[in-house]
């Protein structure tokens, strides 16, 4: 590991003193790779922009490259650095992808916590990971901002130009809600598991009593609840974020009301993928999980395979969820930047772009009065009882 990051930093160093270079250097094999992007390179060119009723359209300018900042948390534990460091290597892939499409891109790295580097940049992204610095970077940098990791930061797209690529916690429940809706069935019972009050559980009420759904509260210790009102077909629904009651909820709804009966299901969001070591390994399949989540590889996918083989020839070794995510979003938003230069946003405009990734799944909304744009696609993950995954994208096909 600390071989690694040495040379990570040596990398950053020669980035550091040639920010115009193009990065080709692939760290776990220390060799360099510089790729050919002048074959088909994107010309510089003047697109017209959509007409605006209010204000005149802005001229768009494709670069011919496409110059990225990218701000990564360099200090900290070996553990943090080597998380980041395979974010940084899968953006690399991405930016690969590009060249092999005719896209060129620079890239100019920099610690998250050093003022940030003035550009001209057409495209900056941080993966700053505390929320406070994240937001004093953003308020800092003068240019709009792709955020691919912290999640539950919805407010930021209020008043910041930011492109916020985790959905937050609302539009999660909203998309369970609507699955819900899509399962029902006359007669069926729904339950909402919540250990207490909590706003998260107060937020989905409401959003079901908006769909018409109606449903029975079982809060506190469920164990001691009532069973006997369940009839036909049961689902049950929990988004609160408590460790041990989300565990003994899922082993009881997976072994003694499993027990019982057959015709359940469990409704969740991918936070209770954290707290696994709390439940047995078949708890979630027993319990006819359905799962909403941001983030979600289907190993199955012949494109995943594909960058998988690539980072072992790079790198000589396993991607993680990191390097995934850092594939998606280089690919994603240099392909954008590619075409409307430092306006790459004015992209997300166009029914929220919506776009397949290796992780995660893009289709970015803005709401009414809000700077910003929020990621809304999901994934949906439904486990059966012989540990079988069903996954689907909330993308239409």
């Amino acid at each position: 590991m600390k071989g690694r990051i040495v040379l990570f930093a040596l990398l950053l160093l020669a980035l550091t003193q040639a920010a115009c270079a193009q990065v080709r250097l692939f760290p776990r094999k220390g060799r360099q790779e510089v790729l050919d992007t002048t074959k088909v390179a994107v010309p510089d060119s003047t697109v017209a922009a959509p007409v605006d009723s209010v204000a005149p359209a802005p001229v768009i300018v494709a670069p011919s490259v496409v110059q990225v900042r990218l701000q990564l948390p360099l200090s900290g534990s070996d553990e943090q650095k080597a998380g980041y460091m395979n974010f940084y290597e899968g953006f690399l892939l991405g930016l690969r992808q590009a060249a092999a499409e005719g896209i060129r891109a620079e890239v100019s790295v920099q610690e998250c916590s050093e003022p940030v580097q003035e550009g001209p940049f057409h495209l900056a992204v941080d993966v700053t990971h505390s929320p406070q610095a994240l937001a004093r970077n953003v308020s800092a940098c003068p240019d709009w901002t792709v955020v691919p990791l912290e999640q539950d930061m919805d407010a930021m797209a209020d008043s910041c130009r930011v492109a916020l690529v985790a959905g937050g916690w609302q539009a999660r429940t909203l998309e369970l809600v609507r699955w819900i809706r899509e399962d029902w069935h006359w007669g069926d019972k729904l339950f909402v598991l919540s250990p207490g009050d909590d706003p998260k559980t107060e937020f989905l009420k409401e959003a079901l009593r908006s769909e018409g759904l109606r449903f029975l509260s079982l809060a506190g210790n469920y164990t001691q609840q009532d069973y006997s009102i369940i009839a036909g077909t049961a689902r049950f629904v929990l988004v609160a974020e408590d460790p041990g009651y989300t565990a003994s909820a899922v082993n009881f709804l997976s072994g003694g009301i499993k027990a019982q009966k057959t015709e359940t299901a469990f409704y969740c969001t991918s936070k209770v993928r954290s707290y696994a070591r709390r439940f047995e390994e078949d708890a979630l399949g027993n319990a006819n999980t359905r799962m909403v989540t941001s983030y979600y590889v289907d190993y199955a996918a012949p494109a995943v395979d594909a960058f998988i083989q690539d980072f072992r020839r790079y790198y000589g070794a396993e991607p993680n969820q990191f390097a995934f995510h850092g594939y998606d979003t280089a690919l994603y938003f240099v392909r954008l930047a590619a075409v409307y230069g430092a306006q790459w946003p004015l992209g997300l405009e166009k029914d929220g772009a919506p776009a397949h990734g290796l992780l995660t799944d893009f289709r970015f909304k803005r709401e009414a009065g809000d700077t910003g744009f929020v990621n809304t696609a999901f994934r949906r993950i439904s486990y059966d009882p012989d540990l079988n995954e069903t996954i689907s994208s909330t993308l239409a096909e």
